[in-house]
């Protein structure tokens, strides 16, 4: 890569338009471009699902939400602020062009080698490029470097410092205090269970959450068990609490003093499905329980990001690159590949018992 000319650079933009966990993973690259360019001011143009994760975060000057779907009204005003330097963090076209429309006169992003029409775009619209080259490695059968390395390595050819490399999220104190508010009066080892789309497959139907989830309150002896879900989930989270209450697990409470007598009630299991939550009050809810249980998904980084075990659930068919690639960064974790339900809750439970006793 040619070299910057990083005194010069007083504007910079940052751009990616991927996924919540891949702007959590790009925090340390964040980092590393506030040091190495104390004199510049930072923005971060994102999609709107992914504007909350650096809102108040001292790592950015500034966040503006591009949707692409709608009049470019933060483009527009990338461009009037006429940056020095143009940074795509996502190795995609779209992003590489949104780089280019910036204006800005230098333009930094990296390229998958096996994307051939990616590649072309990326030699279209920037001026300084990287390449990866992962299939090869794959093929080769060596180690894949996690995406935060690959990043650290972005920042290394462009002159910056990058000794630093843990993950960073700013989030409020009354975001906190709401996450603890939704575990308070449990036990004192929750699980957090994420619910995604990625769960009901190879097999799984509801029922097998349902038996995950009285599993997970086993694990935790009793502490309790939060299920946090996004929008995209709200069908799944019914479904899932229907499966809870027919199985007598979530709802009010019920017991008997003896077999044949009338049930009386009692204090309903800790058990909550937590939905419609902003993106600080999630991070929050992971943070408040002692190790959280997901697909290969966000809420991965962000419970990393927040200190918490992990146990990751990959898909068998992209395990080999998922795991090295994305994989839970710096923390206790334990992955896990998805087939069959009951061996594959098993060694879900397992994992959370081992994170639980080494907490």
């Amino acid at each position: 890569m040619k070299s910057l000319p990083l005194a010069e650079i007083r504007s910079v933009v940052v751009i990616r338009t991927d996924h919540v966990g891949d702007l959590v993973l790009s925090t340390p690259f964040l980092r590393a471009l506030r040091q190495g360019l104390p004199q510049a001011r930072i923005t971060a143009l994102l999609p709107p699902y992914t504007s909350q994760v650096l809102q108040g975060s001292p790592l950015v000057d500034e966040v503006l939400v591009h949707d692409r779907l709608a009049r470019p009204v933060a483009l527009e005003q990338v461009r009037a602020s006429r940056p020095d330097l143009a940074i795509s963090l996502a190795p995609r076209s779209r992003s590489y062009r949104l780089a280019w429309r910036t204006g800005a006169r230098y333009r930094v992003g990296y390229v998958y080698a096996g994307r051939p029409l990616a590649k072309l775009a990326c030699q279209a619209w920037l001026t300084h490029r990287m390449t990866v080259d992962l299939e090869h490695d794959l093929a080769a059968g060596r180690p894949i470097p996690h995406e935060i390395e690959q990043l650290q390595r972005l920042a290394g050819k462009m002159g910056l410092p990058c000794q630093e490399d843990g993950l960073e999220l700013t989030i409020p104190q009354e975001d906190l205090d709401f996450g603890r508010h939704l575990v308070e009066g449990w036990g004192s080892q929750k699980a957090a269970l994420h619910l995604s789309g990625g769960w009901v497959t190879e097999g799984w139907r509801i029922r097998n959450l349902v038996r995950l989830v009285e599993g997970l309150l086993w694990s935790t002896n009793g502490g309790g068990v939060l299920i946090t879900y996004g929008p995209a989930e709200e069908a799944m989270a019914t479904r899932l609490a229907e499966g809870l209450a027919t199985a007598g697990l979530l709802g009010p409470g019920f017991r008997t003093s003896e077999p044949g007598s009338e049930p009386t009630p009692c204090e309903p299991l800790p058990i909550r499905l937590a939905g419609g939550l902003t993106f600080k009050q999630w991070a929050a809810a992971l943070a408040a329980c002692s190790c959280v249980v997901s697909p290969d998904t966000g809420a991965v980084h962000v419970a990393a990001a927040m200190g918490r075990p992990v146990v990751a659930v990959y898909q068998a068919s992209s395990r080999r690159l998922c795991s090295q690639q994305w994989a839970p960064w710096q923390v206790p974790h334990r992955m896990v590949t998805k087939g069959h339900p009951v061996p594959t809750m098993s060694a879900i439970l397992q994992g959370v018992e081992e994170l639980l006793l080494g907490s």
